[in-house]
């Protein structure tokens, strides 16, 4: 259930803090991760962000051969009785980008969402700048749902954010 082709995915563990607070020193990671301010973070401080809440399931991306996690992906923000939720994923270094780990993380956690949470609905943000996420969401079947116009200040210039989700019977036809 939880490895693909590529990865797997695991539990956040203690002594995986430190390679994820490198991904914080990493700007086109927090550019891309979050619209909040680019800011390095602490140890102390990537713990709160990754603290276990009720709603939300967090895991690590690892490469089939070793358990050293090269990103996340998340479902946050679940609504049970609503049974939709809010994915997340993020890849730590340029060095493990564009190699397929994203797709696969996707793929794995999509099937959990929809095959063991029993959700109905996946959504998903992505701010316009970040067109090769926005095609990887669109080749997984999620549809543009909607747009934050102008939510966005990066060096000047606005951007919107982008809206996409997928429901279970588009998913199954995948």
């Amino acid at each position: 259930m939880f490895e693909g082709s590529l990865i797997r995915l695991k539990a956040i563990q203690e002594e995986d803090f430190e390679t994820i607070q490198s991904w914080y020193e990493d700007t086109y990671f927090l550019r891309n991760v979050d619209t909040a301010i680019a800011l390095p973070r602490s140890t102390e401080e990537i713990k709160e962000i990754y603290a276990p809440v009720d709603d939300m399931i967090e895991l690590l991306i690892c490469p089939l051969e070793n358990d050293v996690p090269l990103g996340f992906v998340s479902i946050y923000n679940i609504e049970w009785n609503n049974r939709s939720g809010t994915l997340a994923i993020g890849i730590g270094s340029a060095d493990d980008r564009h190699l397929g780990y994203g797709t696969d993380a996707l793929t794995l956690i999509m099937r959990y969402a929809f095959n063991e949470l029993n959700l109905e609905r996946l959504e998903l943000e992505v701010v316009e700048y970040n067109s090769g996420a926005q095609k990887l969401y669109e080749r997984l079947g999620f549809k543009l749902g909607g747009k934050r116009r102008e939510a966005v200040i990066r060096d000047g210039q606005k951007f919107d954010i982008l809206f996409l989700d997928i429901l279970r019977s588009e998913w199954n036809k995948n």
